[in-house]
């Protein structure tokens, strides 16, 4: 899901960083505990990985995947491509200077931030809660055969409601991390209209 007008989920405007912020103290429920949901849903096996793994396996021969190697699977939107451009012109991502920095929420195996470093020359950090789905993302990046991807894609295995900002610095780099964009597809459907609002700063 994104956009370019507020109150909507992205704002383009120039020079507009999305800055990413601690997430509040989990909330309690009626009973007085900590909503462990998030918990619960990180260990669950949302998806059958049976095609993903098949696939994997049979091209572990070569020494570098093309983005039709994986496209099988490592798609988990509706309007594959199409839709990754539609939201590309949403924020104009066509029209932008190179290297816009993109935070992908629920980035499954990273295929859309590898599409956004390939053809639109974007840095994308993915964040991906469940683990298995992350290592995936991670070995299909780490072998592709685009150099901008292998350079500009990585994951993070966490859950974003949780999430602080430090977990997304770069070893090294010492300060805020700042995005261009926000994207997520389909995920965000998943959190509640009060998660929504807390993950969503003003003006983002």
């Amino acid at each position: 899901m994104a956009t370019r007008s507020k109150p909507k989920f992205a704002d383009h405007t120039p020079n507009h960083k999305v800055e990413v912020q601690p997430s509040p103290p989990p909330q309690k429920n009626e009973g007085g505990s900590e909503d462990d949901s998030t918990e619960f849903i990180s260990k669950m096996a949302l998806y059958d990985l049976e095609r993903a793994d098949s696939v994997i396996k049979s091209i572990q021969y070569k020494p570098e995947w093309t983005a039709a190697d994986t496209a099988s699977f490592d798609c988990m939107h509706y309007d594959g491509n199409a839709a990754l451009d539609h939201c590309a012109r949403m924020l104009g991502l066509d029209q932008e200077p190179p290297h816009q920095r993109i935070l992908d929420i629920g980035s499954g195996f990273s295929g859309t931030g590898r599409y956004f470093a390939s053809k639109y020359k974007a840095i994308v950090t993915g964040i991906e809660l469940q683990k298995r789905f992350h290592e995936l993302a991670k070995e299909i990046t780490s072998r592709s055969n685009d150099e901008r991807v292998r350079a500009n894609v990585r994951s993070v295995n966490a859950d974003f409601l949780k999430l602080d900002a430090k977990d997304l610095v770069e070893p090294g780099e010492i300060r805020h991390v700042e995005f261009d964009h926000v994207v997520s597809l389909l995920c965000i459907m998943h959190f509640s209209k009060r998660r929504s609002r807390e993950v969503v700063q003003a003006g983002a």
